[in-house]
């Protein structure tokens, strides 16, 4: 029997019923009949969850154009909830849902051969830690994630008192501490003893080497103060250290004073004299 061709579907067969699904074995004419070619074609949608792909697949007939399919639910992943699917491989809030899990989908011919990826959200939790402060609340937003690629999507937080950090897992952050007035006390200082120091210099600047190597705070100060032979303050100041930083150099005036430093807000820290 001749074969009939249509560009993208299977021929079947020949029936004497346009709308039938299948050709006749056989025929015994006994006037002027006609034939119809019987086409179907496989209607086909992949799902991919992390577990991989389920393939959904309906045949069409002749000159059907679309068939309804029901859509899966993609299978759980981790602490992610899925919320159904998408032919976008991007991640975020941004990304529409196309199918919802467990709904009716009409799968047209333009869609066939389609990828749905599986779309999880969940939440995201950005922790304070008052370190002995008052309790602070913690910030909280919808993370999303695509079994198209796995990658979480990063959100942006509004810190409660710095600008922004954006982070793709739950986070803590700790408070860290100062005194608001820095308290004073002696320190010890490389090869002199504790308390005045005895310094004839006649630069502008004298130089000390801050040794952080034990230090716990994120900043803390130096208090310098420079005292003629009687006694009477000529100068002092204070000068903030950072973390990481290991030199501070107070400027002290032109001549010999006697000068007093103090360090506060390092746990372990010591002055040394600088070159």
């Amino acid at each position: 029997m001749i074969t009939a061709t249509k560009t993208g579907w299977i021929h079947v067969g020949w029936n004497t019923d346009k709308t039938a699904k299948t050709g006749l074995n056989s025929i015994r004419p006994n006037r002027d009949d006609v034939l119809y070619a019987i086409y179907k074609k496989d209607l086909r949608a992949d799902f991919q969850d992390f577990d991989g792909a389920t393939p959904v697949s309906e045949w069409i007939y002749n000159k059907e154009s679309e068939k309804t399919i029901s859509v899966p639910t993609p299978r759980g992943h981790l602490d992610w909830n899925p919320i159904g699917w998408s032919r976008s491989t991007e991640t975020g809030a941004s990304v529409a849902v196309e199918l919802l899990s467990g709904s009716s989908h009409q799968l047209t011919l333009a869609h066939t051969g389609a990828t749905y990826y599986g779309l999880y959200e969940r939440e995201l939790t950005l922790s304070y830690h008052a370190n002995g402060g008052d309790p602070v609340a913690p910030d909280m937003k919808t993370q999303y994630t695509n079994s198209a690629t796995g990658n979480p999507s990063a959100e942006v937080f509004t810190l409660k008192e710095d600008p922004t950090l954006t982070i793709d897992a739950d986070t803590s952050l700790y408070a860290v501490w100062r005194t608001a007035t820095p308290a004073s006390g002696l320190v010890y200082v490389k090869g002199l003893a504790p308390g005045k120091l005895n310094i004839f210099e006649s630069t502008d600047t004298f130089a000390f080497e801050i040794d952080l190597a034990n230090a716990m705070a994120v900043d803390a100060y130096v208090l310098w103060k420079a005292e003629d032979y009687f006694g009477v303050t000529v100068d002092e100041g204070t000068a903030e250290i950072q973390a990481g930083q290991t030199k501070v150099e107070p400027y002290l005036p032109t001549g010999g004073y006697h000068t007093q430093m103090s360090l506060s807000g390092i746990t372990n820290g010591k002055l040394t004299r600088g070159n």
